[in-house]
């Protein structure tokens, strides 16, 4: 997931942390988000998945991951591997712990490893198995050696650290090793969505973009598909008109992109990524400000997400919490997306997309050369 503010790249990565009850999850992220100066000094069983939100600078850049950590329940009693997979979904990362002094936590890791890696379609998920309470650790025959550790994080792609709640250069070493986790995060989540752009090339060269999609046109109501716009060019941009920068910008540049090739047939077509506020009039109203050829599409929540899933479109919520302080709907939110326009040939077939960075000049030279 990627927010773009001002001059820094947010990154959001969702890390889920797992282990059997009691071994010591929820006081190691409490410690973990308050740098230490906080601790929980009794036990309260974790009964549901809870948030924690850290925020991790990655040196030497202008990104920020924003770590999302998922405080799963390791107690049978609330059966969280029934319903796991609804918390596991989406995951980046994993936390894995177990209680050091505990051979029976650790047995439970290969469980626990392989119950958050299903769904998540991936068998090599990245993360840190963390031994906690080792401060217990020295003269206890069943502890878990570091060899054993060691050799169960190396098969399954994990980074062992042994540390103990209560804030100690083992648990910075913790903080460190997913801060570490999260600048991997980043170069693994850089080359996917620029994979996830520029589609997987196929034995023709053709990238796997596009598809059949239903919407609603803006202007006359009714609903087109990908097969009304066969015949032209089209040029498609996924936004929402609450969009307080981004997209007017994006905009005014498809705009001198379309005066510089009058003499091309191509249809500009805005595609809503906020359904619930971009309504036929809203999307209607907006298109004033912009070139007069722009189409306003709009659709359905599942109609929107049939066709952001065709073309990988990213998009989300930037605003998690719905509701406002009188407890009514809250509609002052943003919506991070992919900052895109994609260039569909006449009979439907993706030619070319057109990042944030790239010059007017320079997309006005390849869509002629593509549309001749």
């Amino acid at each position: 997931m990627e927010t773009t503010h001002k001059s820094t790249l947010v990154l959001r990565c969702k890390v889920v942390v797992v282990g059997d009850g009691a071994v010591g999850k929820t006081a190691l992220l409490q410690s973990f988000k308050s740098n230490g100066h906080e601790y929980p000094k009794n036990y309260v069983m974790t009964s549901n998945a809870e948030l924690v939100v850290k925020p991790v600078p990655i040196p030497d850049t202008n990104v920020l991951v924003e770590l999302y950590l998922y405080d799963c329940p390791g107690q049978s009693i609330f059966n969280q591997r029934e319903f796991g997979s609804v918390h596991f979904e989406g995951a980046s990362m994993i936390m894995l712990v177990f209680d050091v002094n505990s051979k029976e936590s650790f047995k439970s890791c290969t469980k626990w490893y392989q119950d958050v890696a299903k769904p998540s379609s991936n068998h090599t998920l990245p993360g840190v198995l963390v031994g906690n309470k080792s401060d217990n650790k020295e003269g206890n025959r069943d502890a878990i050696s570091q060899k054993e550790a060691e050799e169960f994080a190396d098969q399954n792609n994990l980074k062992y650290y042994e540390c103990s709640a209560p804030i100690t250069w083992a648990s910075m070493a913790l903080a460190g090793a997913i801060g570490a986790g999260a600048l991997a995060y980043y170069h693994t989540e850089k080359e996917r969505l620029q994979t996830q752009t520029t589609g997987k090339v196929t034995s023709v060269g053709k990238p796997l973009l596009g598809g059949p999609w239903t919407l609603v046109d803006c202007e006359s109501g009714s609903c087109v598909t990908d097969a009304s716009f066969h015949g032209k060019h089209t040029l498609l941009y996924f936004g929402f008109t609450h969009c307080p920068d981004i997209c007017p910008n994006e905009l005014v540049r498809l705009g001198d992109v379309l005066d510089k090739i009058p003499n091309v047939d191509i249809e500009p077509l805005f595609i809503t990524v906020d359904p619930a506020r971009d309504t036929v009039q809203q999307m209607e109203a907006y298109k004033k400000d912009f070139h007069p050829k722009l189409r306003m599409l709009t659709g359905t929540p599942d109609q929107v997400k049939d066709v952001t899933k065709a073309y990988r479109v990213y998009f989300t919520k930037a605003d998690e919490s719905d509701v406002d302080d009188d407890g009514e709907d809250d509609e002052e939110y943003l919506v991070d997306h992919s900052i895109v326009m994609y260039l569909i040939s006449p009979s439907g077939e993706f030619l070319d997309f057109f990042t944030q960075s790239a010059r007017v000049d320079d997309i006005v030279k390849k869509i002629t050369a593509l549309t001749q």
